[in-house]
């Protein structure tokens, strides 16, 4: 599991989404762009939402569990640069379509 660090939130994901996730992070930050990210939250304690203000300015780190560089699927990225670029912000999935599994671990009271 990989796992994305931005500001005082730490959300741990497979590392195959974090890569296609680090991917438009990165261009948006580029651009001096920020956006929403959100996920479906389906852990034991808690069932919904949950988004995350991303801005260039607060400290991101990427941190994967797996050592070898990701394959980025285009058409993957594609859709999640979209949706990074939409009113409705950034939703998080798999390649599919299903909604990626990702629990926040840590996150400012």
């Amino acid at each position: 599991m990989g796992l994305l660090t931005h500001g005082p939130v730490q959300v741990e994901m497979d590392d195959e989404v974090l890569a296609h996730l680090e991917a438009v992070i990165v261009y948006k930050f580029r651009h001096w762009e920020s956006f929403v990210l959100t996920w479906v939250d389906e852990t034991e304690n808690a069932h919904g939402r949950r988004s995350l203000w991303l801005a260039h300015r607060a400290a991101t780190f990427f941190e994967y569990e797996n050592g070898d560089l990701q394959a980025l699927d285009r058409q993957w990225l594609q859709r999640l640069h979209i949706t990074a670029s939409s009113s409705r912000g950034l939703v998080l999935v798999y390649a599919d379509g299903r909604p990626a599994q990702v629990r926040v671990r840590r996150h400012a009271a």
